[in-house]
């Protein structure tokens, strides 16, 4: 198996369009324009499957849970908030732009990781061992908020085909820097 992240997703000219009105930092008086543009791209997007497998899965699979076996679309629905409601919210900015965009590292970590990966040199245990402390020093050299961190190592360890566990192992070792 090779290991090779799958990159941000192609857009279509009106899917770019929508997602160009989704502002990194938002306001209450522009929230309107910005939960409409929210909903009106994840219906294009999921129109078209648009967006691949594994990020949806990341969002309402439990058996994909970064922590325990609630997905974040279930935390929604028990938070009273379901259906395209769910897509207007404040909270799924961050899994839209995840849909879009895919694990928010830099591409030399990413590359990094997957090399470990593919050369696969050692037993697994081993290879665990590297590409935690890969994980660490990469939270370290190119200053990362270690939760923020943890949580896209997790999803790049998913997209790029690890075991929940390793996946689980990966995003905690990016957590553990101090």
């Amino acid at each position: 198996m090779e290991y090779r992240p799958i990159g941000p997703i192609e857009l279509t000219e009106a899917e770019m369009q929508l997602y160009a009105q989704i502002p990194e930092d938002f306001d209450h008086d522009s929230w309107q324009n910005t939960a409409d543009a929210m909903e009106e791209l994840m219906k294009s997007l999921l129109a078209r499957s648009g967006i691949p497998e594994i990020r949806l899965r990341v969002f309402s699979d439990p058996g994909c849970a970064e922590t325990g076996n609630q997905s974040r679309q279930s935390v929604f629905e028990s938070n009273g908030t379901s259906g395209r409601d769910i897509f207007r919210h404040g909270n799924f900015v961050k899994y839209l732009r995840y849909f879009v965009k895919g694990p928010e590292l830099p591409i030399g970590v990413i590359d990094g990781l997957c090399k470990i990966l593919n050369d696969d040199h050692g037993t697994s245990g081993m290879v665990l061992d590297q590409y935690r402390r890969y994980a660490r020093k990469c939270v370290r050299d190119f200053e990362l908020d270690p939760a923020c961190a943890g949580t896209e190592f997790f999803r790049l360890g998913l997209e790029i085909g690890m075991d929940l566990t390793a996946a689980r192992s990966l995003r905690e070792a990016a957590k553990s820097v101090r």
